[in-house]
């Protein structure tokens, strides 16, 4: 059953600090890659094709010296997975990146996630920026994004990537756990259809390729209704069902579009088995009752 497998995660008791316009969630501080025009006023050495990220170093430290592991949960190679981007669910992300670079190889990860702000004149839109942190430097693939605009699939907008968190959250473990590989950044917008979603997932399907789904869950409701849909969700994940992800709004998902894509390109790779890492609740690594909360999911694909 898919909630007995919801963990109590240690609550982390964290400063709030302001740094760059930073998004800030109670006490916690979202993944942000900052606007390098933006950064050069501040660091003149800041080359503008290369864009900094500021992040919680503490609960990112914290978070991978917790879930530091050898132990291989699945056989074979991983090609894909579902990885939060919320940061308060940092001992998730750890957690999966963890086992993806114990069970995958890849030079080039692409991450898929939501535009949240639903901005750019695009519905796929992706970056050329390479990415400075303090625990390592992330480049991109030129020659796999170029070859994603070129043929359509996607638009190339450095601003609108530049300030997606769905991006930012997890460039800094990308840097930490597979410092050698490049990164293709795209953010989808909701109106990024089942056929187009279908489509680039096709296109991304590559045997050097990780694909990471960066995507929240249930939004904005309380715990118990949250796991009602979250058990929905599941099941649709289980079945890859993309017409039923695709009707599904905040109160399931951020990002339907972003699942489709993931769902076509697993297809393609063969990467028939899913195994699921954690399913729990902002409430419940919090240890508080609120109205409001957020879920999340941690599955990888081999």
């Amino acid at each position: 059953m898919l909630l007995n497998h919801i963990r109590t995660v240690r609550r982390i008791a964290l400063c709030v600090v302001v740094v760059g316009g930073a998004w800030i969630f109670g006490s916690e501080i979202q993944g942000r890659i900052v606007d390098p025009v933006e950064a050069r006023r501040g660091y003149e050495a800041v080359d503008v094709n290369t864009a900094p990220v500021q992040f919680d170093e503490r609960r990112f430290y914290d978070s991978v010296e917790r879930t530091e592991t050898d132990v291989k949960v699945v056989d074979g190679e991983i090609k894909g997975a579902i990885i939060p981007h919320h940061a308060l669910a940092s001992d998730l992300i750890a957690e999966a990146f963890g086992q993806l670079a114990l069970s995958s190889h890849p030079s080039t990860i692409v991450i898929v996630g939501p535009n949240h702000e639903e901005v750019g004149d695009g519905n796929a839109i992706t970056s050329s920026l390479d990415w400075k942190m303090s625990n390592g430097n992330v480049g991109h693939d030129g020659s796999f994004m170029s070859e994603l605009v070129t043929d359509g699939y996607t638009v190339e907008d450095n601003n609108v990537v530049v300030d997606e968190h769905s991006v930012g959250t997890l460039i800094p473990y990308i840097a930490h756990y597979f410092p050698d590989a490049k990164v293709v950044p795209i953010v989808l917008s909701s109106k990024h259809d089942i056929f187009q979603s279908e489509k680039l997932g096709e296109a991304l399907a590559d045997k050097n390729t990780l694909i990471i789904a960066s995507v929240d869950f249930s939004h904005y409701l309380p715990l118990n209704i949250a796991n009602e849909h979250d058990l929905v969700t599941s099941r649709a994940i289980d079945a890859r069902d993309s017409a039923t992800i695709a009707q599904m709004n905040s109160d399931y998902l951020d990002s339907p579009p972003s699942l489709i894509t993931l769902f076509s390109a697993m297809d393609a790779l063969n990467a028939n088995e899913q195994t699921l890492l954690q399913h729990t609740n902002s409430a419940v690594i919090e240890g508080v009752e609120a109205e409001s909360t957020t879920s999340y999911f941690t599955i990888l694909f081999h």
